[in-house]
């Protein structure tokens, strides 16, 4: 089941976001867990928390972890495993929008010499007189089953003639 959003966002490392909307999806185990900021959290196992601004999912975090909030570090005080419930997952919420302007200049700088310097001495020059094959090249045939297939288009097409 898919619900469309129109009302509400949703909070990322970037600010707040839109969202399309949300579906649910099969009963699933939660944990909750509860920060010394008075916040409490209900989330699946898998889903991703930051702390240190590390990715982390919820089963690899333990009580003691110091977890990054919108107000700065809070520590779990405890994480306790819920029953099975119904859960929804948020749909399409933009990504990061990457920044392309850095802060200072860049300027470029030579560290290394090259190393496609030319060479000292001159390469060979070999001058082939110019001429066309007439014979057919002869093929050898291969042992094995093997087939070859040659196909030729060919499309007249009436062109504009234009004089300048």
């Amino acid at each position: 089941m898919f619900a469309e959003n129109t009302d509400y966002e949703i909070l990322t490392p970037d600010g707040w976001k839109d969202f399309r909307g949300i579906t649910l999806t099969e009963n699933k185990i939660t944990s909750t867990v509860i920060l010394d900021n008075d916040t409490l959290i209900s989330a699946t196992d898998n889903h991703y928390f930051f702390l240190d601004g590390q990715k982390i999912q919820l089963k690899d975090i333990v009580v003691g972890s110091k977890m990054d909030t919108v107000d700065g570090k809070a520590t779990v005080l405890s994480i306790e495993r819920n029953e099975e419930e119904c859960v929804y997952d948020i749909v399409e919420v933009p990504g990061a929008i990457p920044v392309t302007t850095p802060v200072a200049l860049t300027v470029a700088t030579p560290v290394l010499t090259l190393l496609q310097t030319p060479p000292i001495v001159p390469s060979v020059k070999l001058v082939v007189v110019v001429g066309q094959t007439v014979n057919v090249p002869v093929i050898v045939p291969a042992f094995g089953v093997a087939l070859t297939v040659t196909t030729a288009v060919a499309a007249a097409m009436p062109q504009l003639l234009v004089t300048v």
